[in-house]
Parts: structure tokens; C-alpha cells; sequence
């Protein structure tokens, strides 16, 4: 359990324990803005009453939950300590953005060997404005690890490596990283319905608190869930730039699924293998089709679209092609640290992700047919 937290978790009831418990361990009160108790209140009631959690899975929500609320206060307290940061600016952002398992993590590791990129690192984002940030974040992987055995093989992080920038989202439980570890339904359809412009609006707030000073170099950023509310992002980084990856949605649901269900096991010992499956082909399915609908209010020049089987087979080559289209500067020391990393970091180094759609109730001819016009768009 993160060191962190040092309550006794199980006489945590109700969001207004935690709440009370979290102003305690942080010796503050002020949590911001309220949008953020809605989604908590519901996510906290479905995990209860919906997610059919073991006790470990019951006591890792409410560490999460627990968490994700002293972060809030100690972001908070930062952003009120130093109101200079709300002026921080934020420009030309380059957002990597796709369904899971499209290669973004990959993408993403290369184009932070840019020195003029600014990706954040998982302690960044894992643990903003918290002390002994390293060492805690060299724990959490410790106990994913544990939780999860094998996880590294369907998706490796490192302490200072880059990361998704999803674990702010966190910090308003406005996040498909719910529905990603436990049976979630209530949550998930208020999810799917609500307005998220105030989480994006705090999502730019703490980007601002990691980078302070910092503003030399062009951000890089990466989440998969970010097509769930692409119009969101156009409009609150309206200048930013995106590369959207894209893979035959057969094997992103396949793969998707195998990385939802080890998730859910770590957590509670009754998974139906089939929901998984259903949620999973569902969530990707919606998602896109936002994302695509969103792209008509794009100028083209900002979107770049990257095919995953292309992307693999010359991953220096299409990163050229990315720079050219975004008249990005291409330097030798660049190209030659991204030569150095694939050499180092062979594909399943970590081991083997096996999967298939079929393990999870589905066939290839539903799933085919449930993204015809995504594939129309970007794979034909």
C-alpha cells in the first residue's frame, strides 16, 4: 500500500470520510473547484455496489481514492501559493492520441528522445507536488507489478520514463481508468454523458505546476483516452497538434480486452470474461466515433495520422514524416538516440502479450463491423 496513506482504509464509509480523512493527512481543506464530487460519489458507490471487489480490490480503491484526494489538496495549495502559474504558457502542445494498444507507447518514448520535447515523466504525473516523489513511484510499479504479474509485458513503464498524462485526470475522477479495473456500469454511463470542460480546464492547471519555469521546450503529451473527448481538447488547447494512431481495431480490441481483464482480476475474483469483452469493443467503438466527429472542427494541418503497421516497420521513417508535416526542426543526435532506444528495446522484451476477440466472446466479423467507417477512413 502506497506509504502515503497511513489510515486505516477499511473505516472509510462514504465520500465524506474520505474527504475528512484526506484534509487530515494533507493539514488542508481547500480541494478547489467542487465538479470533482460528483464523479466521486458515483464512482465510490458503483465500486461498492457494482464492482464485486475482493477485500485487496476494495482496499486498493480506497487507497486510490484516498490518494487521488491529498493530491488534489496539495496541487490546490501550490496553485494558491503561486498564482503566477495560472500564466504559464502552454503553447503548440503536441498530443499523441489513439486507441489503446495502437503504439503510442512506443511513438511516445521516441519523440521524448527530442531534447527540444517535454514529455512527463510517471513521477511527474504519478505523483505531482508530493514529497519523495521518486521513491514512491518506483513503489507503485513495484506493487503493479505484484498485483499484476506479467503486466510489464502488455505495457513497461519506468519512474522517469514518459507517461500518460491520464493520472491528472485522475485527481477529478473523471477518468476511463475506472471501468478499466472494475465492473463500473453506473459510473461509466455518467462518464459517457457528462460535460468534462472543467477537468480539461484543471488537467491545463496542474500541466502548468509541473512545467513552473519550464517553458523552453514544446510538451509533449500522450493518452489514449483522450478521443473520449477530443472537442474537449480542441477547445481548451486550441492551438495544439495531434498525431492519431491507428491499427486494425481486431487486435486493439483483442489486446485492449487481455490488458482490461488482467486489470480486473487483480481486483475481484468474480470477472465476466464476456462483459470485458462488450465494455471493451463499446467504449473503443464510442470513442472513435467522437474522435472522428470531433476532427471536422480541426484545421488538417494540425492532425497527423500514423498507421500502426507502418509505424512498426520503420519507426525512424515515420517520425520524419510526423516532423516534416509539423515543420518541426529533425536533428542527427535525435536520430541517432532514437537508433540507440530501438536497438536497446527490442519488441517483447518484457515478454509475450498473446490475445485474441474470440477469448472474450466476440468474433472478428462484429468487431469489423462496429468500426466499418473508422476503417473506411484510415486503414483502406
Amino acid at each position: 500500500m502506497n506509504r502515503l496513506i497511513t489510515s486505516d482504509l477499511k473505516r472509510l464509509l462514504t465520500p465524506a470520510d474520505f474527504l475528512e480523512e484526506a484534509s487530515r493527512i494533507a493539514g488542508r481543506s481547500d480541494f478547489g473547484d467542487d465538479a470533482f464530487r460528483e464523479p466521486l460519489a458515483i464512482a465510490w458507490s458503483s465500486l461498492n455496489g457494482e464492482a464485486r471487489l475482493n477485500e485487496t480490490g476494495r482496499q486498493m480503491f480506497a487507497a486510490w481514492v484516498l490518494f487521488r484526494l491529498v493530491t488534489r489538496l496539495r496541487v490546490q495549495a501550490l496553485l494558491e501559493a503561486r498564482p503566477e502559474i495560472s500564466e504559464v504558457p502552454i503553447e503548440r502542445p503536441l498530443f499523441i492520441v489513439g486507441m489503446p494498444r495502437t503504439g503510442t507507447t512506443l511513438l511516445h518514448n521516441l519523440l521524448s528522445l527530442d531534447p527540444r520535447s517535454r514529455p512527463f515523466t510517471y513521477r511527474e504525473l504519478r505523483y505531482p507536488c508530493t514529497p519523495n516523489a521518486g521513491e514512491m513511484a518506483s513503489e507503485s510499479l513495484a506493487r503493479q507489478e505484484e498485483a499484476v504479474p506479467g503486466f510489464r509485458a502488455i505495457h513497461a513503464m519506468e519512474v522517469e520514463g514518459p507517461h500518460e498524462c491520464e493520472h491528472l485526470k485522475l485527481n477529478d475522477f473523471d477518468s476511463r481508468f475506472f471501468d478499466l479495473h472494475a465492473h463500473v456500469p453506473t459510473y461509466t454511463a455518467w462518464f459517457e454523458r457528462h460535460d468534462a470542460t472543467q477537468t480539461y480546464r484543471n488537467l491545463r492547471r496542474q500541466y502548468q505546476a509541473i512545467l513552473g519555469r519550464e517553458t523552453d521546450r514544446r510538451l509533449l503529451l500522450k493518452s489514449v483516452f483522450h478521443v473520449d473527448n477530443f472537442d474537449v481538447v480542441l477547445d481548451v488547447f486550441p492551438d495544439a497538434r495531434f498525431i492519431m494512431t491507428h491499427r486494425s481495431p481486431v487486435e486493439v480490441v483483442g489486446s485492449t480486452s487481455s490488458m482490461r481483464l488482467a486489470l480486473r482480476r487483480s481486483a475481484s475474483d468474480r470477472v465476466d470474461v464476456e462483459e470485458v469483452g462488450r465494455i471493451t469493443l463499446d467504449s473503443l467503438a464510442r470513442g472513435m466515433e467522437l474522435a472522428m466527429e470531433a476532427r471536422g472542427a480541426a484545421d488538417p494541418v494540425r492532425l497527423f495520422d500514423l498507421r500502426y503497421e507502418q509505424f512498426v516497420a520503420d519507426p525512424v521513417g515515420s517520425i520524419r514524416r510526423i516532423y516534416a508535416h509539423f515543420g518541426f526542426d529533425y536533428s542527427a543526435s535525435f536520430d541517432r538516440g532514437m537508433e540507440e532506444y530501438l536497438r536497446a528495446n527490442p519488441k517483447n522484451k518484457h515478454g509475450t502479450h498473446r490475445y485474441a476477440v474470440e477469448d472474450f466472446g466476440l468474433s472478428r466479423a462484429s468487431v469489423e463491423a462496429r468500426f466499418a467507417d473508422y476503417v473506411d477512413r484510415f486503414l483502406s
